[in-house]
């Protein structure tokens, strides 16, 4: 957590950081557009900066209901209701596992 001489961050400002933060994942995923509409995430792929296809679609297959590639090539994911954090948290988690399919690389 990142906090200065005169405390915690704002709201706004942690909510910056973390989509600085996605949008670094955004790219190690292959993702060229990122899409984030009340409760639903939409990720559009870059086929050029993709290195495992496949690794997306075993991440859908082992995802059960969670996701939907649409024929535009789109990913979709419901999220529950939440608040604008939580909702950009649990982006950042699914862009955490998409690096992890399609570039074999592990996370914390």
């Amino acid at each position: 957590m990142l906090v200065d001489r005169f405390g915690a961050l704002p709201v706004e400002a942690s909510n910056l950081l973390l989509k600085v933060m996605l949008r670094v994942l955004a790219i190690k995923a292959g993702v060229k557009r990122l899409d984030l509409k009340g409760s639903q995430l939409s990720l559009g792929f870059s086929e050029a900066h993709l290195k495992n296809p496949a690794g997306v679609f075993d991440m859908i297959a082992s995802g059960g209901r969670r996701f939907e590639f649409t024929r535009d090539h789109v990913l979709k994911a419901e999220f529950s209701k939440t608040n604008s954090a939580g909702l950009l948290t649990q982006t950042r988690n699914i862009l955490k596992e998409i690096v992890q399919h399609v570039n074999n690389q592990k996370f914390m």
